[in-house]
């Protein structure tokens, strides 16, 4: 065995036998952004000491090398943005174990083939890895206060649910069950778009009445774009979709809404996820896009740079 690959692997068989010892979880946190840290704050609460790793060195720094701490998880969180979920997944795979549970939290579309984030697992991780997804109303400033989130966990297995709601038990993240882990991907994605016309309504000072009715017609479109890109089942209404746009379109916290807002402020706004799947979105419905004014004026406000006081005047007169 070559040297780095005898060392990689001594460093595996110590971190498994490691975890067996152990009688708490273990759990490593790729990013140390926002929603990671109060991932590990929820754990911690419970005892268990998580391990952090971030591509950028200030966040994290004593990280130690992926290779060490990666076969030691029971629980790999990724809460990376969703455009940096390749390069992560990548770095993961020859390290992870079968019996890790992967849970993603990027909410988005990336890459050459427009991959939602379930797409991109299954890409990249290996055959039979278990993974789901973590999703919802989570804004991560109010979880670290210890106030209540909300989170679906979207897995194909239910015994993957079960372990992931065990680790969660006590904390203040509930968590309930989705097997539509196409449906919970797509609505955190189109929430996060619609989230942006909830800041541009914020910067454009509208009141809750003209928000309201803002909100009832992203549901509707909502729920047309899943069935168009080929989800039957009715997701959007639920915790994963509406719950979380009302959360994410509403909360000062939120970097969607805050974009929204800038692009009304200063005509122009810092990358979101939903700025970044917007165009994703627009791409795969291709001729599809009939029916659905909101989502062709933020097209207008976002990507065309079309005055967004106009286009939103605009919105308010189409009855559809």
């Amino acid at each position: 065995m070559a040297g780095r690959g005898k060392k990689e692997y001594n460093q595996t068989a110590m971190a498994i036998k490691k975890r067996k010892r152990s009688c708490k979880p273990s759990v490593v946190i790729i990013g140390g952004g926002r929603i990671g840290c109060a991932i590990g704050k929820i754990v911690a609460r419970k005892g268990i000491k998580p391990l952090f790793w971030d591509i950028e060195p200030t966040k994290t720094p004593h990280r130690k090398p992926l290779a060490e701490i990666v076969p030691s998880a029971d629980f790999l969180f990724l809460c990376t943005p969703s455009w940096a979920l390749p390069d992560v997944l990548a770095g993961i795979r020859p390290h992870v174990v079968k019996t890790t549970v992967v849970i993603s939290l990027a909410k988005g579309i990336c890459g050459e083939r427009r991959n939602t984030v379930d797409e991109l697992l299954e890409r990249f991780l290996p055959d039979h890895q278990p993974f789901a997804l973590l999703s919802g109303p989570m804004l991560a400033e109010e979880l670290s206060k210890g106030l209540a989130g909300i989170g679906v966990v979207a897995t194909a297995r239910k015994a993957i649910y079960r372990k992931t709601a065990l680790l969660f038990h006590g904390t203040n993240l509930l968590v309930e069950y989705s097997a539509n882990v196409r449906g919970v991907a797509l609505s955190g994605v189109l929430k996060n778009i619609y989230a942006l016309a909830l800041g541009i309504a914020d910067g454009l000072k509208w009141g809750s009445n003209q928000k309201g009715w803002l909100i009832a017609k992203a549901l509707r479109e909502m729920t047309k774009i899943e069935q168009r890109l080929g989800d039957s089942k009715d997701t959007v209404s639920g915790t994963a979709g509406l719950g979380d746009l009302v959360a994410t379109g509403f909360s000062p916290y939120s970097r969607n809404r805050q974009a929204g807002e800038e692009l009304i402020k200063t005509g122009r706004a810092n990358k979101s996820e939903g700025m970044s799947a917007l165009t994703s979105v627009l791409f795969l419905l291709k001729e599809k896009k009939s029916e659905l004014p909101l989502l062709l004026a933020l097209e207008e406000a976002v990507i065309k740079r079309q005055p967004a006081k106009i286009v939103f005047e605009r919105l308010q007169s189409f009855n559809d």
